[in-house]
């Protein structure tokens, strides 16, 4: 027989049949890159065979259980929660006096690795993070999952540790003596900035922003300032000056413009191309 035949009479693996040949459980004869195995020596397996013995656990029995409503009032959970759990991790129970009962190692221990930091005293709400920080449901999810706020459940809330939050986003509340503040149309209407170009300097200096609904605003005073430290003055191609610098036909202009994202703004009838982006593309050395 091939060793296919013997796993599909067996019911066992080929890889196994090649293994039991390897280690000499079977006798086996190989040929032409082929192995075979002889039925009778299959059978001869059986007829000397000892006996199985089933070999006892030793596991010590249970005896400490927690009732349904124990386990509520010391995890703060709901008896949802406990019952969903118990299936899901197969904790031991017993029924006693017509009451479902658990096991309180079992329990202890799953609880255990859910257990909040005992250093944390002071918890917000997500509907706290929100408020006092001007924030959507979403933002603040996004926010305690990338910075790995510790949290803790509580009757079916959920609770961020209110030292971590306020470390994170002390830099989102506004100070008290910044008075007026930009948008991102008000400084490109103003500047003649592109968008792309504001978010750059942004980014790269200390311009104190904060956030009402989903738009960002920009301090107007450090905004003002950067600009005349810096004499940031935006410098732009025009289509022509551009084709003619890199020799380029209009519509590969297009296409680099498109393609590289470079900010762009439209001026009377004439569109104006970002001159530092539009270099850094044609700038950049070509790998061979």
């Amino acid at each position: 027989m091939g060793c296919q035949e013997v796993a599909n009479m067996m019911g066992i693996s080929r890889a196994t049949v090649h293994r039991y040949c390897a280690t000499g459980k079977f006798r086996c004869v190989r040929l032409n890159r082929k192995i075979f195995i002889r039925k009778k020596d299959i059978d001869a397996l059986f007829d000397n065979a000892e006996p199985y013995e089933v070999m006892p656990a030793n596991r010590a029995p249970i005896t400490e259980f927690y009732t349904m409503q124990e386990i509520t009032e010391k995890f703060e959970v709901s008896e949802s929660t406990v019952y969903n759990m118990a299936i899901a991790k197969q904790i031991p129970k017993v029924l006693s006096q017509g009451k479902t009962i658990y096991s309180k190692k079992h329990i202890d221990r799953h609880f255990a690795r859910k257990l909040p930091d005992p250093q944390v005293a002071e918890w917000y709400t997500v509907e706290e993070i929100r408020e006092k920080y001007n924030m959507s449901v979403s933002a603040v999810y996004s926010f305690t999952s990338e910075y790995g706020i510790p949290r803790k459940k509580s009757r079916g809330k959920t609770y961020y540790s209110k030292s971590h939050t306020d470390q994170h986003l002390k830099m989102r509340r506004p100070d008290p003596k910044i008075k007026e503040w930009y948008s991102m149309n008000d400084i490109v209407a103003l500047y003649n900035f592109a968008p792309g170009y504001v978010s750059n300097l942004i980014y790269k200096n200390p311009i104190p922003k904060i956030r009402r609904g989903n738009k960002g605003y920009y301090s107007k005073e450090h905004f003002d300032r950067l600009v005349r430290e810096k004499q940031l003055v935006p410098e732009y191609y025009t289509v022509e000056e551009a084709m003619a610098k890199y020799n380029l036909t209009r519509d590969t202009l297009y296409h680099h413009i498109r393609y590289n994202n470079v900010p762009k703004i439209k001026d009377g009838r004439y569109i104006k191309i970002s001159k530092p982006e539009l270099d850094a593309i044609f700038e950049q050395p070509i790998t061979i």
